[in-house]
């Protein structure tokens, strides 16, 4: 008896999909999308980001540089977006600053009484600016009483606890600040 597999879907086909979905929803219901905007959420004429290193409003040192290369370096690797040289004339601009950086204790050993747990949470506040018609095309979160833009991990940094190696908070550092470059490059084509 012979087997028979399906292949995989395209994980590129994915998102493309989608925008076509999401254009072809509008034509059926009689509606075009925005004047000069993409199904990417971005208007046309944008090509080129400027972003600036990130404004840091907490006491940790160095962490706005490492978010700010991380963000360039994920728009870079995604390919719908050049990052603008300066001087060059970019499009449009993202501006973000980091509000709060958090270390929580989450758990206790129970023979030492030392925090063995920890999740490390980074908040931001972001500006996407469109430089050529001079507005604001959004801003994260839309005001006060709304969530945050953030990212967590939650790490150990004791013994071998539950199959998982040990950690330091740089190491959960570097993971927060990975998984939030990436909602901040998700948020720009949404």
């Amino acid at each position: 008896m012979t087997r028979r597999t399906r292949s995989a879907p395209n994980a590129s086909k994915g998102v493309a999909g989608w925008s076509l979905g999401a254009a072809l929803l509008f034509a059926l219901a009689g509606c075009d999308l925005p004047q000069g905007m993409q199904s990417g959420a971005l208007p046309e004429h944008i090509h080129q980001i400027e972003i600036p290193e990130f404004a840091n409003e907490t006491a940790v040192v160095q962490v706005q540089s490492d978010l700010t290369q991380l963000v360039r370096r994920k728009v870079t690797e995604d390919g719908r977006l050049l990052i603008a040289a300066p001087g060059t004339g970019p499009q449009a601009r993202l501006s973000g600053t980091i509000v709060r950086y958090a270390l929580e204790p989450i758990e206790k050993d129970s023979g030492t009484g030392r925090v063995s747990r920890w999740r490390l949470r980074i908040d931001m506040r972001l500006v996407l600016t469109d430089l050529v018609n001079g507005k604001e095309l959004w801003r994260e979160p839309t005001n006060a009483m709304q969530l945050p833009f953030d990212a967590f991990y939650e790490f150990f940094d004791m013994g071998n606890r539950q199959g998982k190696t040990p950690e330091t908070e740089e190491q959960a550092r570097s993971k927060v600040a990975d998984l939030l470059a990436a909602k901040v490059v998700a948020r720009l084509f949404r």
